[in-house]
């Protein structure tokens, strides 16, 4: 089991700043992965409860508004109604339709839904029945870009590929933009303080290279399997390298450190005798870990908050979403339970023709 990083200075009455912040960092980064590594456990969790406990209900929710669709579809042919009921039938039952239809796949109602709208049912037409106008300028105030008169854009699939090019030609000459300002840039005079700047960030840069490589290069040197004989070994250090490899390659400083510990290639004493200079260059490495692993947390929870319709003050924790979960399985429900009953009472002419004095047009 990988050993952890030992807060430094532990025997030391006071701690430098750079102490401080190391010591801090190297009990962050851990505490973020566990988060993820809970959250991406507990999503997983969620995903299999809904589609075992929640999706069913959704369907059979769906299945009962697709019976109330044929049931009102059958009372507005049955002349029972008068034309005022007849319109309000019309009225709730194509409020019910469209949404089957387009997210249930409810496809066997489509006669239903061009009798009573008088209109052929297309899936392409399913949204909003924009035409291409509409959607030209809707185009060009999101992406600002301008559509030609006579470009060829009369399907959505063609707006798409028009628009991507746009873009694409778009992103090209802004590029070129940039690269001739550089050039522009690069051509200037700098001033002392431009270059002491550019200097230092080419400094720390180097410094930042170098302080992860040094840790990289001791275990590699210690670890490599080639010059190993002895086959279990070569096997063991061969799993090594594979690991000191990987958090090379994502500039991985803290489990360098906690390779080299776990593998007594540092000990507390090494640790504790790092220079503040040593230590800063650490800990601006270790700031940028944290920072991607907490933006990497930040997307889990957003992704779980617009999942579950949570509003953006609503703290997004695994308790959280599981009672989310919980409460939406039983209004879900309930909810069946209410047209099961409502099936079952309009089934009666009576009884519709009393609901339907309550039921307003708007």
């Amino acid at each position: 089991m990988t050993k952890q990083i030992i807060a430094v200075g532990q025997n030391k009455a006071q701690l430098s700043k750079a102490q401080k912040e190391f010591n801090r960092l190297t009990r962050k980064i851990p505490q973020l992965r566990d988060s993820i590594q809970q959250f991406e456990a507990g999503t997983l969790r969620l995903q299999q409860r809904m589609a075992s406990n929640l999706d069913p209900l959704y369907d059979t929710f769906a299945q009962h508004r697709a019976n109330m669709v044929r049931l009102l579809d059958k009372a507005w042919d049955s002349g029972f109604f008068n034309a005022r009921e007849k319109k309000k039938i019309q009225d709730l039952l194509l409020s019910m339709i469209g949404l089957l239809m387009v997210e249930y796949g409810h496809e066997e109602l489509k006669p239903i839904y061009e009798k009573h709208t008088g209109e052929v049912y297309a899936e392409e037409a399913e949204s909003d029945d924009l035409d291409m106008d509409e959607i030209k300028d809707m185009m060009e105030t999101m992406f600002g870009v301008e559509v030609d008169k006579d470009a060829d854009v009369d399907t959505p699939e063609k707006m798409e590929e028009y628009l991507h090019r746009l873009m694409e030609e778009a992103e090209e000459t802004l590029a070129e933009k940039k690269r001739q300002a550089e050039e522009r840039r690069a051509k200037r005079p700098k001033t002392a303080k431009q270059q002491a700047r550019e200097a230092k960030k080419a400094q720390e840069a180097e410094h930042k290279t170098k302080s992860v490589r040094t840790v990289y290069m001791d275990l590699i040197k210690a670890f490599h399997p080639d010059l190993e004989l002895d086959e279990a070994e070569k096997t063991r250090k061969t799993a090594i390298i594979q690991r000191v490899t990987e958090a090379y390659k994502n500039n991985d400083l803290l489990t360098l450190l906690q390779l080299q510990l776990e593998f007594e290639r540092i000990d507390q004493d090494h640790l504790e005798t790092l220079a503040d200079d040593r230590l800063k260059y650490y800990n601006k490495i270790l700031l940028e870990q944290a920072r991607e692993l907490e933006m990497m947390l930040y997307d889990i929870q957003m992704s779980l908050s617009m999942r579950f319709d949570l509003p953006p003050y609503m703290p997004c924790d695994l308790l959280t979403l599981e009672r989310e979960l919980e409460k939406n399985i039983k209004a879900m429900k309930k909810q069946i339970k209410l047209i099961e009953l409502d099936l079952q009472t309009l089934s009666d002419p009576k009884a519709l023709k009393a609901f339907l004095k309550n039921y307003h047009l708007y």
